[in-house]
């Protein structure tokens, strides 16, 4: 078998699962819904960081007691094989699309800001080649990967941030979100679709993380630091613009660098930053479409994760292509329907998963 699953620890999983989550909490967001009633991404986010974990600990719990040693066994023991390859296939494009989100939306930036006289497919095969050939080396090379370059993300986030502190005014909190509960529960679990995809890729590549104590704690950790990152993070931003201009803006933390005109190259942070956070977005593309590889193998009994591996980036490519060429124009936004109701597709079938197979684990243990 030749599955790529390697073997990373503890500190490898919270990086390339922080990285995977602020990615998405931080560039893939649907800022015109966060925004239609007051700047709230700063309270939500957290919240969805929050229900993603129960979620996450759910699973876990449900996969310890049926003795599932990753999701892929969890499904094949809940559902049984037809209705299991179904589910597969649901959560495997789940996974596509996260990916698809943060890669389209950083080369659409990069285009408007940086690259304007060149095509979006040139910019695309300068972007795919490298995730699929970190995808390829398989989840220790991303994992060890995500680890040296996440205290760099980490650190070109908190710099940018304060480069641009000078320019924050509280007045453009106003108005306070709070007004319409309702509203901002539903944005909550919207937006635990910003930290669902990672949690249910450290499910399926539990066997590389050594077992499910360890992909539990990484995946905690990961979300609690994702949560209190994205906060600070989405603070800075609803200071920086209002709410009315946040819900036009295309990726905000983009332009918190070009808040202010400096000269100095020293403080000129905003290439450095877009770079940056383009390398952390192909590792989330990577992880994704390597996690979405390894459960189509695994349910479906193939042996060797490359053409699967190569097939999902090709897919992915193409919706970004077809997405720039303008062909899905009279379709809703994808990113943003994506960011809407991705978590339902990814919580509904993953969770009913754990209740039968919890269920059925029981069972067994009574009549054995």
């Amino acid at each position: 078998m030749n599955l790529r699953e390697g073997r990373i620890g503890v500190r490898e999983g919270i990086s390339i699962a922080a990285i995977a989550m602020c990615t998405s909490g931080l560039f893939a967001f649907d800022t015109k819904n966060t925004c239609a009633c007051g700047s709230a991404a700063y309270i939500t986010l957290p919240a969805g960081g929050i229900i993603a974990i129960v979620f996450f600990i759910i699973v876990i719990a449900a996969m310890r007691r049926s003795g599932a040693k990753n999701l892929s066994e969890l499904i094949l023991s809940a559902f049984g094989g037809t209705i299991g390859a179904a589910v597969t296939l649901v959560l495997m494009l789940c996974l596509l699309a996260a990916a698809y989100s943060p890669l389209s939306g950083f080369i659409q930036a990069m285009h408007g800001l940086f690259f304007d006289g060149i095509g979006y497919g040139k910019l695309a095969m300068y972007v795919l080649p490298t995730v699929r050939f970190v995808a390829w080396l398989g989840v220790e090379t991303i994992g060890r990967t995500a680890k040296c370059f996440a205290l760099l993300l980490l650190t070109v986030l908190a710099v940018s941030i304060l480069t641009a502190s000078s320019e924050f005014e509280t007045y453009r909190l106003y108005p306070f979100p709070g007004s319409n509960i309702g509203l901002l529960t539903r944005q909550a679990f919207s937006q635990s679709g910003a930290f669902l995809p990672a949690l249910l890729s450290l499910l399926i590549t539990c066997t590389g993380l050594q077992g499910t104590h360890h992909a539990k704690k990484a995946g905690v950790i990961a979300a609690l630091i994702s949560a209190a990152v994205c906060a600070a993070a989405q603070l800075a931003v609803s200071l920086a613009f209002t709410y009315t201009e946040l819900g036009d803006l295309f990726m905000p933390l983009f332009r918190i660098n070009n808040l202010k005109s400096l000269e100095t190259h020293l403080l000129r942070m905003d290439k450095l930053a877009h770079i940056a956070w383009l390398t952390g977005g192909m590792l989330t593309g990577s992880f994704y479409i390597y996690s979405a590889s390894l459960l189509f193998s695994q349910v479906f009994g193939v042996h060797d994760i490359r053409p699967v591996l190569s097939s999902n980036v090709l897919l992915v490519g193409l919706l970004i292509i077809i997405d720039f060429e303008g062909i899905m124009r009279f379709l809703p936004d994808p990113r943003a329907a994506n960011a809407e109701y991705g978590f339902i597709f990814i919580a509904v079938p993953t969770v009913l998963a754990a209740f039968i197979g919890a269920v059925s684990a029981k069972k067994r243990r009574k009549y054995s």
